[in-house]
C-alpha cells in the first residue's frame, strides 16, 4: 500500500493523516470547524475529506488505527466529540456513524501542564475523560483490551501515576513500532517530548509556559527500509526545543527530517524568547532551538499548518519564522510550504511526488468548497488510455471464464476516482473476498490487493489486519506490462499454498530480505550472548555447574538480558570484556541463575544453543553470536 501523509487545510491548527505501508492509519490532531457545515461558508469540509480516506471494519464502522493528540489546545482537538466515537466501542451507533478510535496516543503530563494556566475546551476535556476510561479499563482487565479501548501513554506522569502502566507507557527517547495493539514494521516512532516531570518548580513552570507538547519523529518504511522521516512538534515553543537539542545534540540524527511540520503554526515563539510584535527585526533567535529544528535532510520540506503568512506583526504565523525556516532549507535544496498561502493554492494544492523522501508521499487536499484555480488538471489514467482499461477488464474477465475459483467481479469507481474491482476467490467451501484498487499512476505503479475482511489477517504476507497482500508483483519489481490479472493469479497461488483444500499448509518464502537484527527487533525477549562468553563456555568440561549473573533491561516492547558474570565451582569468575562499561549504569534489574550440571552447556539439558542479537549502549555497536538461552 502506498505510503502517504495528508495535511488538511485548517488555518491556524493541525490535522494530518499518516498512511503506513501496512495499511494502518494514524491521525495526528484535528481542527474540524462547525462553519464547514454551512453550505454558504467556504471553510474546507475536512471531516468529509478525512472520512473519504478511512476504511470500515467488519461491523461497518469507520476507524483510525491510532489518534495522536499532541497538545490540548482547541485548534488541535476541535470537533472531537461531534465526529469521533467516545466511550465503549459496543455503544457505537450506526445512526451517528462516528469514527472509531482504535487506539489513543495521549500524554497526561502534557494535559496537566496545559491545564495549569488554561481552561480546557470541551473537546479537550472529553479526550481526557476518554483517556482515563481506557486506562481504568486496562488496569481492571490486566491489559486485556481490544480495539476501541486501547491507549498508549506518551511520557511519564507526576508522582508515579504511570508506574504500573509499563506495557502501554512510552518514555522519552524510547522508540516503538506498535499501533492498535500490534507490531508494525512499516514505521518506527521516537518520543522526543514531553520532558519528564521535574521536582524543580522553575523548570516545571518553564515547561508549562512553553506549550508542552508531544514531539515525535516518525520513520515511514517501505519494504523494511526507511522511506521518509517526519518531525511533528505540536505547539512546542522555544524552551522545549532548547531542551530537546540539549538531550540529542550528541546524536543529532535523531532529529533529522525529510518533512517538518513547523511547530505552533510557524510561530516565532518556537525559535526565540523575544516577542516578534515587540522587538521586530531586533528579536534574537535561540541557537539550540534553531539547531533542533535545523536538522533538514537533502531536499527536505517544512510545512506550515497555518493561515496565510503575511509580512506583518502577526504571530502565529510569523514572517520571521518563515524566513528562518527558508534559511534552514536553502543549504539542502528544500522547500517551504504554507497550507494557507495563496501561492500554494495557485500551485494546485498538491505537492508531489515524494518530497525527497524516497517514497513518502505528501498530499495536500484541496478545500472542496473553494473554486478550483484555472490551469489545475488531474490526469486519470483510464480516461487518457481507454485501450489499457479495456485490456485490463478483458484479461480478468477471460480468466474468470476459464477457471472456477474466480467469481463475483464488480467494477466501480471510488470517491477518489480510482478504478476498483471486487472479486471472490473460492477454495473448496471457503470464499475469500478481495478489493483491488488501481492507483492514480497506473500502469507505472501496481494496484493494491487487500481482503475485505478487516478483522483478521489471512496471510503472513499481508501488511497487518486489513492491509494489502504482499504478492509476487510489488512496487520493487513491477513493470507496466503486468496486469491486474497477474495479481489475482498471484493471490490465488498464495492462499492455495498457505490454506490448501487438501494436504498440509506450506509456508510461502518471503522475497524480502531482513537482517537478523531486524528480525529479532520485534521479539519481546532477547538474550545477548557475546563471543567471549561463547568461547569461555566451550572451554568448560561437560556437566560443570556454574552460576550466572544476568542483567535485564526493560523497554516498552520487551526486555534484553546480558550475561555479565559467570562463577565456577572453584570460585573462578569470568566477566565479559565485550560489554560496554556504561551498561551497568543503565536502569535495569540484576539477578542470578544456576546451572546444576545435569547436562553440558553444549548438549542441551537446562541450556540449549541459540542466537542472540541486541543493540549495545554505545553508538551503533551491535554484538551477535551463537550462544546459550533458556528453553
Amino acid at each position: 500500500m502506498p505510503v502517504k501523509t495528508t495535511h488538511f487545510r485548517v488555518d491556524n491548527g493541525d490535522m494530518t493523516l499518516v498512511e503506513f505501508e501496512s495499511g494502518r492509519k494514524l491521525l495526528i490532531d484535528i481542527n474540524i470547524r462547525e462553519a464547514a457545515d454551512d453550505p454558504d461558508d467556504h471553510t474546507p469540509d475536512v471531516a468529509e475529506q478525512l472520512r473519504s480516506r478511512l476504511n470500515r471494519d467488519g461491523k461497518g464502522r469507520l476507524y483510525v488505527d491510532g489518534f495522536l493528540l499532541t497538545h490540548p489546545d482547541e485548534d488541535h482537538c476541535r470537533g472531537l466529540a461531534r465526529h469521533f466515537h467516545l466511550g465503549p466501542p459496543g455503544d457505537w451507533s450506526e445512526n451517528t456513524d462516528k469514527v472509531l478510535i482504535r487506539e489513543m496516543w495521549s500524554s497526561p503530563v502534557v494535559f496537566r501542564r496545559g491545564s495549569k494556566d488554561h481552561t480546557l475546551s470541551e473537546d479537550a476535556a472529553d479526550w481526557a475523560s476518554e483517556a482515563r476510561r481506557r486506562v481504568r479499563l486496562f488496569r481492571d482487565k490486566d491489559g486485556s483490551v481490544s480495539d476501541g479501548d486501547r491507549i498508549l501513554i506518551l511520557g511519564e506522569d507526576i508522582d508515579g501515576k504511570t508506574d504500573d502502566l509499563d506495557e502501554i507507557l512510552i518514555k522519552i527517547d524510547e522508540t516503538f513500532n506498535r499501533i492498535s495493539g500490534r507490531d508494525d514494521d512499516s514505521f518506527e516512532a521516537r518520543l522526543l517530548a514531553p520532558m519528564p516531570p521535574s521536582d524543580d518548580e522553575d523548570e516545571e513552570e518553564a515547561l508549562s509556559k512553553n506549550n508542552s507538547s508531544v514531539v515525535i519523529r516518525l520513520e515511514l518504511k517501505v519494504g523494511g527500509q526507511t522511506s521518509a522521516r517526519y518531525l511533528f512538534g505540536g505547539d512546542a515553543e522555544v524552551a522545549i526545543w532548547d531542551r530537546i537539542w540539549d538531550r540529542n545534540k550528541r546524536c543529532a540524527k535523531r532529529l533529522a527530517y525529510d518533512v517538518l511540520i513547523a511547530p505552533h503554526h510557524c510561530s516565532w515563539h518556537s525559535l526565540s524568547y523575544d516577542s516578534w510584535s515587540k522587538c521586530g527585526e531586533d528579536a534574537e533567535g535561540s541557537e539550540p532551538a534553531r539547531s533542533a529544528l535545523g536538522q533538514a535532510l537533502k531536499e527536505a520540506r517544512i510545512i506550515s499548518s497555518s493561515c496565510e503568512i503575511l509580512d506583518d506583526d502577526n504571530d502565529p504565523p510569523c514572517i520571521r519564522a518563515k524566513r528562518e525556516y527558508e534559511d534552514i532549507l536553502e543549504s539542502v535544496g528544500g522547500h517551504f510550504h504554507c497550507l494557507g498561502d495563496q501561492s500554494s493554492r495557485k500551485e494546485g494544492r498538491k505537492l508531489t511526488p515524494e518530497a525527497g523522501c524516497c517514497g513518502g508521499g505528501v498530499h495536500l487536499p484541496e478545500p472542496w468548497r473553494e473554486a478550483r484555480p484555472a490551469g489545475w488538471l488531474r490526469v486519470i489514467w483510464y480516461l487518457i488510455d481507454p485501450a489499457r482499461l479495456m485490456a485490463e477488464r478483458s484479461a480478468i474477465e477471460a480468466l474468470a471464464a476459464n477457471v472456477d475459483w474466480l467469481t463475483e467481479l464488480q467494477w466501480s469507481i471510488d470517491h477518489q476516482t480510482r478504478l476498483v474491482l471486487r472479486f471472490t476467490i473460492s477454495l473448496g467451501d471457503r470464499r475469500y473476498q478481495f478489493v483491488m484498487t488501481y492507483p492514480e499512476f497506473f500502469p507505472a505503479t501496481p494496484p493494491g490487493v487487500r481482503p475485505l475482511d478487516a478483522e483478521h489477517r489471512i496471510s503472513p504476507h499481508q501488511y497487518g489486519v486489513g492491509g494489502d497482500l504482499c504478492l509476487e508483483y510489488r512496487p520493487d519489481n513491477w513493470e507496466p506490462r503486468f496486469t491486474g490479472r497477474d495479481l489475482i493469479e498471484s493471490a490465488h497461488r498464495l492462499i492455495s499454498i498457505e490454506q490448501p483444500v487438501a494436504g498440509e499448509p506450506r509456508q510461502v518464502r518471503s522475497a524480502h530480505f531482513v537482517t537478523q537484527g531486524q528480525e529479532l527487533r520485534a521479539k519481546r525477549g532477547r538474550l545477548l550472548v557475546t563471543a567471549d562468553l561463547r568461547d569461555f563456555m566451550r572451554m568448560q568440561p561437560e556437566s560443570t555447574p556454574f552460576r550466572c549473573e544476568v542483567r535485564t533491561f526493560f523497554q516498552h516492547s520487551g526486555m534484553s538480558a546480558v550475561v555479565n558474570k559467570v562463577t565456577l565451582p572453584d570460585g573462578a569468575t569470568w566477566k565479559s570484556l565485550d560489554i560496554p562499561e556504561d551498561w551497568e549504569s543503565l536502569p535495569g534489574h540484576s539477578g542470578t541463575c544456576q546451572h546444576d550440571g545435569s547436562a553440558g552447556p553444549r548438549r542441551g539439558g537446562h541450556w540449549r544453543q541459540g542466537k542472540a542479537v541486541t543493540q549495545c549502549a554505545r553508538g551503533s555497536r551491535v554484538a551477535s553470536a551463537d550462544g546459550l538461552r533458556r528453553p
